[in-house]
């Protein structure tokens, strides 16, 4: 959220130019970022800020996204990106679904069961970017590289890769989802302390 004030004139140029007032859009998507945030972290209106940004997520995917994925469906980035907001999207879903399960009880499993699929696929699609392109920064795919003072950059590269795989399958077995996506949270939390602290 936090970028799209200090970094408002870069932010601008990925609105799409077909729409108008494109800085007042930069400022509202980091308003609303920070209200969803505020939102998930107070737990009040939860039922209402999940899925505005479950659709604020959608949209970017369907408006920035997919259009550089069929225009250069060779450029990896537009399909990592794709794949990370719609997660994204989809975890403002979850938070709806879990908010609505504690007031009335019932737990939406059609929702958790397609939840985990997309997960573990992405987390796999992850794993492969990782080990083919071990010399990016490791984790959540960038095409930005790993900083030279990182030990045994391409090692980890690799090691991640192969991490993200054999969990991302193990996410699609029901009795070992919960521990391998725990596993995933843990390995990205790691390398973002790692990284980016």
């Amino acid at each position: 959220s936090g970028e799209h004030f200090t970094l408002a004139n870069e932010f601008v140029r990925m609105v799409p130019k077909y729409l108008p007032v494109r800085l007042f859009i930069t400022y509202f998507v980091g308003v609303a970022l920070l209200c969803a945030a505020l939102s998930f972290a107070a737990r009040r209106c939860v039922r209402l800020s999940g899925p505005l940004l479950a659709v604020m997520f959608a949209s970017f995917v369907l408006m920035l996204y997919l259009p550089g994925v069929f225009k250069r469906p060779g450029q990896r980035i537009f399909w990592i990106v794709s794949m990370r907001e719609t997660t994204f999207a989809m975890g403002g879903l979850a938070m709806f679904v879990y908010e609505a399960a504690s007031r009335t009880g019932k737990f939406a499993r059609g929702y958790a069961q397609v939840a985990r699929l997309w997960t573990a696929l992405v987390v796999i699609f992850f794993g492969f970017q990782n080990f083919l392109h071990p010399e990016c920064k490791p984790g959540v795919p960038d095409l930005v590289l790993t900083p030279s003072w990182f030990p045994m950059a391409i090692v980890a590269g690799y090691v991640t890769g192969v991490l993200l795989i054999v969990l991302g399958v193990a996410t699609l077995i029901p009795k070992l989802a919960w521990k391998s996506l725990s596993l995933v949270a843990l390995v990205m939390i790691v390398l973002t302390i790692v990284l980016h602290i």
